[in-house]
């Protein structure tokens, strides 16, 4: 048939590919993976063009922020015209910069975006949100051909709310997380869902664990001479709810 050419070129491109169901990226080199799920949920998979199945890999799971799509999120170079969401992640090119410096490890970025390009939006919408993210995290990460295969979990804004749909899903956070990284994006910090004892459980487990919290004080932020995040909200609140909770397990320096 006419489509016959099509399909045999696409088996051809990823014929090469070290990675089932990847194709190489007119970029860099770099073998590619993309999916839909029904639910709504997006995910763009980068793979380094060196990628070696005999090497350990650290799996970067990156939650979009809201009103980002994937590609705005990996980021360009800027130029006249371009829209503005473009140049305030640059994830793809921090993810190439990491790999320069790493030779002992494969570095592998998963990029997951929600349809309406809101996790805390799309979250709400789900039976069992929490339960359907693991998930997804976990047949991403067994795309990965790697006898060891760890994870960093990275969000920023409203990526957050993947995060800790991600830590709701479990009594415990998996041995296989080796970092999780908050940018802005702590909102749904809670003592009562117990995030806090899991993260320090977790962090308490191996001496290699990292948690990396960033936030700024958005307290008097306004826009339209209207404060933008109530009496209890915002990610400073939220850190200093995670400082609090903290200090009685730990010293904070």
């Amino acid at each position: 048939s006419a489509s016959m050419p099509i399909v045999m070129l696409v088996m051809a491109a990823t014929a090469t590919s070290p990675l089932s169901g990847f194709r190489q990226s007119p970029w860099f080199g770099e073998f590619v993976r993309e999916q839909c799920w029904l639910d709504g949920v997006r995910v763009l998979v980068n793979a380094p063009e060196t990628f070696n199945p005999s090497k350990p890999t650290m799996l970067v799971i990156f939650a979009t922020p809201n009103g980002n799509t994937i590609e705005q999120t990996l980021g360009c170079v800027k130029s006249e015209g371009l829209d503005w969401h473009f140049d305030i992640q640059h994830v793809a090119a921090q993810i190439r910069q990491v790999r320069g410096k790493t030779q002992d490890k494969n570095i592998v970025l998963a990029c997951l975006e929600a349809e309406v390009l809101s996790w805390p939006a799309w979250k709400r919408k789900q039976k069992d949100g929490p339960k359907r993210i693991r998930e997804i995290v976990e047949e991403v990460r067994g795309w990965i051909p790697s006898s060891d295969v760890r994870l960093t979990l990275a969000c920023h804004s409203g990526g957050g709310s993947l995060l800790f749909g991600f830590l709701d899903s479990a009594p415990t956070i998996p041995p296989y997380v080796e970092r999780i990284v908050f940018l802005d994006a702590n909102y749904s910090y809670s003592d009562a869902d117990k995030h806090g004892d899991k993260l320090l459980a977790w962090l308490n487990g191996d001496k290699s664990r990292r948690l990396v919290v960033v936030a700024y004080d958005d307290r008097k932020i306004t826009l339209n001479d209207k404060l933008v995040v109530g009496p209890d909200g915002g990610t400073f609140r939220a850190t200093e709810r995670m400082k609090a909770r903290f200090a009685q397990s730990v010293e904070l320096k």
